[in-house]
């Protein structure tokens, strides 16, 4: 099985250490390779597609990295399997206030790969591994909520459970290409006032770590 790995930095690209570099094969047989994408939806659909038109089509793709948390009960450091998506501050504002994309005639809230205007991930890896890591939705923004209110309009419009800058994009091209993906995402911080010293990267990074390790063990014995 050919698997690509795809990281928005090196730092969360660091946490397939203590696995298989890029480009080689694992134990099991299994080639993987690994893209570090950039920051944000743009870089990160342009690297993807980019590897995926120098024809090398995966198996299986896997997002992993860091992301905010709306939900007390998902503290730094808990780690989720994102299983839907959506572009949050895709859309536009009106005197009322903001009005996400979906609900206006310019996209169909339920053309594909939109369902009820977000994207689904789900394939035969997330069911098997949502009995090893939580599922959540998700939703992925452009710019990192740092007030209450803009968490509490997340919160209102979407339910979210975490936030990410790229987790839409993957699951985007990935439902485009039939490629079946699986989204792994550590918690570093609770979405909402940013305050010096409430992040815990290293934490978050540590424990994506032992879940990208024990995600290629379940792979292994499937």
């Amino acid at each position: 099985m050919e698997t690509l790995c795809v990281f928005a930095t090196e730092a969360e690209a660091g946490a397939l250490k203590n696995y298989s570099p890029t480009g080689v094969s694992d134990p099991s047989g299994s080639r993987i390779n690994v893209i570090v994408s950039g920051v944000g939806a743009v870089s990160t659909a342009w690297h993807l597609k980019n590897f995926l038109c120098s024809g090398s089509k995966p198996d299986l793709i896997i997002n992993a990295g860091i992301a905010g948390s709306f939900r007390k009960s998902l503290p730094p450091g808990a780690l989720v399997m994102p299983v839907s998506d959506t572009f949050a501050d895709l859309g536009m504002e009106e005197p009322g206030g903001f009005r996400h994309l979906s609900t206006t005639p310019f996209l169909n809230a339920d053309t594909f790969p939109f369902s009820e205007g977000r994207i689904i991930c789900r394939n035969r890896f997330t069911d098997m591994l949502s009995e090893i890591f939580k599922p959540a939705a998700a939703v992925t923004v452009n710019t990192v909520t740092g007030t209450e209110e803009s968490a509490e309009r997340l919160r209102r419009l979407f339910n979210p459970d975490i936030e990410t800058m790229e987790g839409a994009a993957v699951f985007y091209v990935c439902a485009m290409e039939r490629i079946p993906c699986v989204s792994l995402r550590a918690v570093s911080n609770f979405a909402g006032l940013r305050t010096k010293g409430s992040w815990d990267t290293d934490k978050a990074l540590r424990n994506l770590t032992t879940g990208l390790t024990q995600l290629f063990k379940i792979l292994e014995e499937a």
